[in-house]
């Protein structure tokens, strides 16, 4: 891009307006704050121009100098950023002489010679980051292509690209991601739109190109919004987003599209939520994936029913754990804990395998257990105290020190 060389002082001195100054002792400063931008040396005629305000407060045509230098000043700097390469300073310098002084001559060229690097600059990132298959930043790229040159084709073409070829990725099957190119390369590329847009380029009041256009425009809107709503009705959350967001490119007030978009935003961050809970109850980490449910379920309108049955599959996880941790103990002759977990498993399922049978048997060992080994503590008969001992020991072996004893006996 062609771009005004540093050596012509055009542009700072174009926002310095003809000077006139009436008798005051400030006439030869004045001159010599014009003198100082003629000669490039902006700060210090910023420096003299700030001088002259303070020591004239009360004098407009001092205030007026004192601004027109300040923006050739800031102008200037925008100018050699752009020239260095520095384009977001250069449009922040260029943003700012537009925000205090709206009516510059000069600023508006050189704001569309910035932006238009900036849209050149991220439409070849888009292309570079698209060949490396990195979508997401790729769409990002284009992104900022369209808000530094909203409706470019360019940009709009690459980010709906990207949006179909994610969903293509996301299985959406390659004749969908052929039509959709298809869509959208014709859309934007048929010379009769070609020609509409530049009808209006050169007679701004055609109204009738103009409608042209915008219908054009809506005809793919309208095909995409189509598309969206049937994976909407799919269940395809993260691919309808995808599309609502194409819609969006094409009409960014679209109210169909923008609410399809908060949808489908939800729905999408709710169905991620339900892959992770899922994922952790694989991993047998049951507390984390409730977090992960509890989450989802209160966000989502569509998947209510999926996060549901996911709980309950939790539960179900939950208490196989529970019911399993019971029959380990069981069979490591840990009764009492064993009667624990199955009581835990009861107070929550109420009912579960044969679970309630073997916390009633296991207590019955532990009372018939503590019934003996009571009995053989009362008794001075040392065949009557090994035959107790060997009757606990046939259902409780490691019941207190009871093989200890047996061997003290002679039992073993």
């Amino acid at each position: 891009m062609h771009l005004l060389s540093r050596g012509r002082l055009v542009g700072p001195l174009a926002v310095l307006p003809a000077l006139l100054f009436t008798g005051c002792v400030a006439t030869q400063s004045g001159s010599e704050v014009v003198e100082l931008v003629r000669a490039e040396r902006y700060t210090a005629a910023v420096e003299l121009a700030d001088r002259l305000e303070a020591e004239n407060p009360d004098d407009e045509s001092i205030r007026s100098l004192a601004h027109d230098a300040r923006m050739a000043y800031i102008l200037n700097e925008g100018r050699r950023d752009l020239l260095d390469g520095n384009l977001e300073d250069a449009l922040a310098h260029f943003n700012e002489i537009l925000a205090r002084d709206p009516g510059n001559p000069v600023v508006g060229q050189w704001l569309l010679k910035t932006r238009d690097q900036l849209t050149d600059q991220w439409l070849t990132a888009g292309l570079e980051l698209l060949s490396s298959e990195k979508m997401e930043e790729a769409l990002e790229a284009y992104e900022l292509a369209l808000y530094y040159s909203p409706g470019n084709t360019s940009a709009l073409s690459g980010a709906g690209r990207v949006l179909l070829l994610i969903n293509y990725r996301q299985g959406m099957g390659e004749s969908y991601y052929n039509e959709g190119v298809r869509a959208v390369h014709e859309h934007f590329n048929r010379t009769a739109r070609h020609r509409f847009e530049s009808t209006h380029k050169y007679i701004p009041d055609h109204e009738r190109a103009e409608l042209r256009k915008s219908q054009v425009k809506k005809s793919l809107a309208e095909q995409r919004l189509f598309v969206a709503r049937g994976f909407e009705d799919q269940a395809l959350w993260a691919a309808a987003f995808n599309e609502y967001r194409l819609v969006l490119l094409l009409e960014p007030e679209n109210a169909d599209a923008l609410d399809g978009r908060a949808r489908m935003a939800v729905e999408t961050k709710a169905a991620r939520l339900l892959g992770e809970a899922d994922m952790l109850l694989r991993q047998d980490r049951m507390d984390e994936a409730l977090v992960k449910l509890a989450e989802g379920a209160e966000i989502t309108v569509e998947q209510k029913v999926e996060f549901h049955r996911m709980r309950n599959l939790v539960e179900v996880y939950h208490w196989e754990a529970l019911y399993q941790s019971g029959l380990n103990l069981e069979t490591d002759f840990r009764f009492e804990e064993a009667v624990e977990a199955y009581g835990r498993l009861l107070d929550e399922a109420e009912f579960y395998e044969d679970a309630a049978d073997r916390k009633r048997t296991l207590e019955d060992f532990i009372e018939q257990a503590d019934a003996l080994y009571a009995k053989m503590l009362a008794s001075s008969d040392d065949a009557e105290r090994r035959n107790l001992l060997r009757q606990i020991e046939l259902f409780w072996p490691e019941y207190k020190d009871v093989q200890e004893r047996l061997a003290e006996l002679g039992g073993n």
